[in-house]
């Protein structure tokens, strides 16, 4: 079966390549770590028995930290690998993880997974949420290393398309040695698609537990950014095309009722920081990036010398890794990549556990589970367009009251969601000591 996966990869590729090297050739993303890819990572030194822990993207490498603290308390003697696919999770990745070795996940080409595998030498492989690749864990079982699902689930798309290849799947499934699921019904997903129900847990959602209540220097942030303590600022995380300009019209007319109301852009991807910028200012709105905040400039097309003359730039989160501390400095906070079709939604538990007034649009797929928690306990709201959106955040600002209850209401919903790290490693240490017993 392995010769199949392989011809069907090699045929996707050889399709795709126009487009492949038109991004890697203009995209710095598509072009980051390509060797690694191919199985070139660094080989791990010694014996010690070795961790490899998979997180796709930001979310995922984040949500496995306290799993991997967790981890290292009870083995010690443990090395820990940490792999991504995005070049933005491989980077989160470095951050996070200083002491650990941190490589780019293999393609699922058997060349590339036997080098990758043979350097690396794990003794167990936890793949965050869902990264089944066939011939990943069938060559990991071929060498006795058991995977462990972590975090997992299964959206109704994914869902709907796993269904539909149930056949082939099934036996990807049957070589996973456990599955800690966040809720119920993707446990339920999960057996549908071919998962052993023995081996299926549900631990809750990792994230639940990495989220953090405080950030160290957000203060910091204020001061380089100018923002008055008293001013009220609304922060718009994770954004993508099509909700900036959403978002620029809502503030224009929040200003006639809130004049010293900021507002803050976060995009969700690097490459469209620029694009945002210049959406700014086609908006006749003084664009201050964040990386140019202390330099004595906004961005390269603005002549003020000073950053910090007037109030009503809007300012543009142009680094990496502030996000959360954006979102300490909220008044009120909308999460992106929700409001416009597909979506698919981003982290509303971060300025939730901060205890923000959160907003996200009605695309909310990919954290259904935390949009349908905060719901349920009136402890977030959901907007279904631009005219909603501006009159819930006008109701917020007007109310203060009802702002800081919305955001103690989030925090609880939070605290109480917590607890699935110990959950999850318990599964893996009865894992770990049934394969340690003699046959």
């Amino acid at each position: 079966m392995f010769i199949v996966w392989d011809f069907l990869y090699l045929c996707g590729l050889i399709l795709g390549f126009p487009v492949l090297l038109y991004r890697m050739m203009t995209q710095r993303r598509y072009r980051s770590g390509i060797w690694e890819r191919l199985g070139a990572v660094v080989r791990r030194p010694g014996d010690r028995s070795c961790l490899w822990v998979h997180g796709v993207s930001v979310g995922e490498v984040l949500g496995s930290l306290k799993l991997v603290e967790g981890f290292r308390e009870r083995h010690p003697d443990w090395d820990v690998v940490i792999s991504s696919t995005t070049s933005t999770g491989y980077e989160t990745a470095k951050r996070t993880f200083p002491d650990g070795l941190v490589i780019y996940y293999p393609l699922d080409f058997t060349a590339s997974i036997l080098r990758s595998l043979s350097r690396i030498r794990p003794s167990l492989i936890i793949l965050m949420e869902l990264e089944v690749w066939p011939n990943f864990i069938r060559l990991a079982a071929r060498r006795g290393i058991p995977v462990v699902i972590a975090n997992g689930r299964l959206s109704e798309r994914s869902y709907r398309m796993q269904r539909m290849f149930r056949f082939v799947l099934a036996p990807v499934y049957a070589r996973v040695a456990r599955l800690a699921v966040q809720t119920e019904e993707y446990a339920r997903r999960f057996r549908a698609v071919g998962a052993a129900p023995e081996r299926i847990t549900v631990t809750g959602s990792l994230k639940y537990d990495a989220v953090v209540r405080s950030v160290p220097g957000a203060e910091q942030l204020r001061r380089q950014l100018g923002i008055a303590r008293d001013a009220r600022l609304l922060v718009a995380g994770s954004t993508t095309d099509g909700e900036e300009e959403v978002l620029l019209q809502v503030y224009r007319k929040l200003r006639a009722d809130f004049p010293g109301l900021r507002l803050a852009i976060v995009p969700r991807r690097p490459e469209r920081f620029d694009a945002v910028g210049s959406l700014i200012q086609a908006h006749d709105f003084t664009c201050l990036r964040r990386s140019a905040a202390g330099k004595g400039v906004r961005s390269p097309t603005d002549k003020a010398p000073d950053p910090f003359s007037f109030d009503d730039a809007v300012i543009l989160g142009d680094t990496m890794g502030e996000l959360v501390g954006f979102y300490t400095l909220a008044t009120v906070v909308f999460v992106g990549k929700s409001l416009v079709a597909p979506g698919g939604g981003q982290n509303i538990m971060e300025p939730a556990a901060l205890g923000k007034p959160v907003l996200f649009g009605p695309y909310m797929a990919n954290f259904q589970e935390t949009r349908d928690r905060l719901t349920a306990r009136n402890a977030a709201i959901e907007v279904a367009d631009a005219e909603a959106l501006y009159l819930a955040v006008r109701r917020l600002l007007a109310d203060g009251k009802a702002s800081a209850d919305l955001g103690e209401r989030a925090r609880s919903a939070i605290d109480d969601a917590r607890g699935a790290t110990h959950r999850t490693l318990d599964v893996i240490e009865e894992l770990l000591a049934s394969a340690a017993k003699p046959v």
